[in-house]
């Protein structure tokens, strides 16, 4: 029997434009399954990351409520915000107190189930998007360092 398909809507930057448009892309290309347990991704392929210390995450999350994709390390006191490829490039990583790792960087992604528990888990999974990185930018700067 063939997994089930998940089908989401994420914003991808059509650099031949300049600017974003919306795609349909299968969660199932980069969401490990519970199988697989937790797998280093690559980012720049299918989103970029933003990581956030917890202290600053938490005031964060009260500001994007929870329409964003957010992966917690709990052994590492990181969240880590899933934004559309090339969405944070650009941002003053010292001035926001973050990082966005470079494109091939891998990070830790749990499977989708993954949303209780020690380690690494997800604290909003991606569900239909993205995190909009507008949104988290603008988070980001309403929160104290």
């Amino acid at each position: 029997m063939a997994p089930a398909l998940t089908v989401g809507v994420y914003l991808i930057t059509d650099e031949s434009r300049g600017k974003s448009v919306q795609a349909r892309l299968p969660t199932h290309v980069w969401m490990p399954t519970s199988d697989q347990g937790v797998r280093k991704l690559p980012c720049g392929r299918w989103w970029d990351a933003v990581r956030v210390p917890e202290h600053r995450a938490r005031h964060v999350l009260t500001r994007l409520a929870y329409g964003s994709a957010v992966i917690h390390d709990q052994a590492a006191g990181l969240y880590t915000w899933l934004v559309a490829p090339g969405g944070a490039g650009g941002w003053d990583q010292v001035a926001l107190g973050v990082l966005v790792p470079p494109p091939g960087h891998v990070i830790a992604v749990p499977p989708g189930e993954w949303q209780a528990g020690p380690g690494t888990r997800w604290l909003v999974p991606p569900g239909n998007t993205l995190t909009d990185a507008d949104r988290l930018l603008e988070a980001l700067r309403a929160t104290p360092l």
